[in-house]
């Protein structure tokens, strides 16, 4: 039968008999009957495929509906306690109770917060961020922790999402992103209000990603599709770039994406250049901007000292994302003076087994490496190699760690299986959530910061002392104030614990040393 007449038969088999068909075609009745019956049996069969297939992807989405439910509830019910926290004296006055700019979204604040930096950083979308959360509630800390707490757990399911996009691994995809939500690293940048910029920025860019991965991922997408999508992308992620500059390496992450997953095709070639025209785009504003904010050195003087010192840096990374048992807001190293300090040796080999590892992967699993290149691409911004005000922060991991634990997660499902990898994330969730809410207690109030701070550094850190000083001004505690200052002005001759030592006198009455 030819398939015209098939077509016939399909189009005509409900309004006309089989005898009536028969004759329209020329053919024998039962010749017709019997094909009818193939034709009609292979059309149940699809249409019930097809109805188990809408019905298996009704079962999905409920499964990552009720995931997306688990984790936004678990963020909020672990950070529950840190909305009701004040704001601290650490950067927090900077950004927000002591920033006129935040005070309107008029015009000509606007203006300023797009054309001149705030701090040593270009963050205009930060700013109007607070400048929103001020229009709402004044100074009420509560609002700023529930924005920053809310952007968080926005993160942690576009973390999952993209997981999933990635690798197709809902299962891994779960734990990487409530390690994501729950890991005591995190605090940093859902508690401190001054860290808006982190969670913020982390927003725009899992969306830019996903946004761009979604029209990667189809085999032959069509012209006006991928204009589209990447439109959605790049805006995504010039938001990113105005709310913290950390994320410029995203198009460095999407090429490495290509490559790890069959390469780059040669219509994408275009829209990667695009996103590093962008990033480079945005970088030489950030240079003119910031152009009078003063050039910074390299940490013990040269790039090799810097080097040395990362190294190490690079291994306590390590350390905090399987035990974060020793954090501290403030960290602070020696300046290695050559490669055979211990601690330099065994970070070297510890970072060249780590190196090893991800060459194998390369030649074995290239879409394994791909999470082993996220970590390190999305650290590079603070690893010096660029001169950087800090050498390290728990809140440098908030984005490396999904790569981290995406690479872990799913080398434990491929050569352990799915049990090895719950039965792992079942006893390691619940300690890392202790550890959270432990590490939360000390956010809770300048005194708890400071105090702990000092205990971290061993009382070395003249910065904990002169804070705490400034809070204990604020509190009106005189005799605690001069004491702080006079500890920080031992360790170093600072000009703030000098002026605080002389405010405390004159507030206690003591003129005679307050000059």
């Amino acid at each position: 039968m030819t398939p015209k007449q098939i077509d016939y038969l399909l189009k005509n088999h409900e309004s006309r008999s089989v005898k009536e068909m028969a004759a329209a075609l020329g053919l024998d009745r039962k010749e017709v009957q019997r094909e009818l019956r193939k034709l009609l049996a292979g059309e149940a069969g699809a249409r019930s495929e097809a109805a188990a297939g809408e019905a298996k992807r009704g079962r999905k989405g409920w499964v990552h509906a009720c995931v997306v439910a688990i984790l936004v509830l678990s963020v909020f019910a672990l950070y529950a306690k840190s909305l009701s926290y004040p704001f601290l004296n650490w950067d927090d006055p900077n950004y927000v109770t002591e920033n006129r700019l935040i005070r309107s979204l008029g015009p000509a604040h606007l203006a300023e917060m797009f054309t001149k930096p705030h701090f040593n950083l270009y963050i205009p979308l930060t700013l109007v961020s607070y400048a929103v959360d001020y229009k709402l509630s004044g100074f009420d800390s509560r609002s700023y922790h529930l924005t920053n707490v809310t952007l968080h757990a926005a993160n942690t399911c576009l973390a999952y999402i993209l997981v999933v996009l990635v690798t197709g691994d809902a299962l891994a995809a779960f734990a990487v992103a409530l390690v994501f939500a729950l890991h005591p690293v995190q605090i940093e940048s859902v508690a401190w209000i001054a860290e808006r910029k982190n969670v913020l920025s982390s927003l725009f860019f899992f969306l830019a990603l996903i946004a761009y991965l979604v029209q990667a991922a189809r085999p032959d997408p069509a012209r006006r599709t991928i204009r589209l999508v990447l439109a959605f992308s790049l805006a995504f992620f010039l938001a990113a770039l105005l709310s913290k500059p950390n994320v410029v390496v995203l198009p460095l992450l999407l090429f490495a994406y290509h490559v790890c997953h069959g390469g780059v095709r040669k219509k994408e070639w275009l829209g990667l250049a695009v996103f590093l025209a962008a990033a480079l785009a945005f970088a030489m504003i950030t240079v003119e901007i910031s152009r009078d904010v003063g050039k910074l050195k390299y940490y013990g003087g040269s790039f090799v000292a810097t080097a040395r010192v990362m190294t190490v840096v690079m291994t306590k990374y390590f350390e905090l994302l399987f035990w974060p048992a020793r954090q501290s807001l403030l960290y602070s190293f020696p300046v290695y003076p050559s490669v055979a300090e211990a601690p330099v040796a065994f970070s070297l080999l510890g970072l060249f087994g780590a190196a090893a590892g991800l060459v194998i992967l390369w030649f074995k699993e290239k879409k394994l490496f791909f999470w082993g290149a996220w970590y390190f691409i999305l650290l590079l911004p603070v690893m010096n190699i660029v001169p950087f005000p800090s050498l390290m922060n728990d809140r440098y991991l908030y984005l490396p760690l999904v790569g981290f634990f995406a690479l872990l997660f799913l080398l434990l499902r491929r050569y352990a299986g799915p049990m090895v990898l719950i039965l792992a994330v079942a006893l390691a969730v619940p300690a890392w959530a202790f550890l959270n809410l432990k590490r939360q207690e000390v956010w809770a109030n300048p005194e708890a910061l400071w105090l702990e701070t000092q205990a971290k550094t061993e009382e070395k850190s003249h910065v904990s002392f002169v804070n705490l000083g400034g809070h204990y001004l604020d509190q009106g505690e005189w005799d605690k104030a001069i004491a702080a200052f006079e500890k920080a002005i031992s360790l170093y001759q600072e000009p703030l614990a000098y002026g605080g030592l002389g405010i405390a006198y004159f507030r206690k009455g003591d003129y005679a040393k307050a000059v």
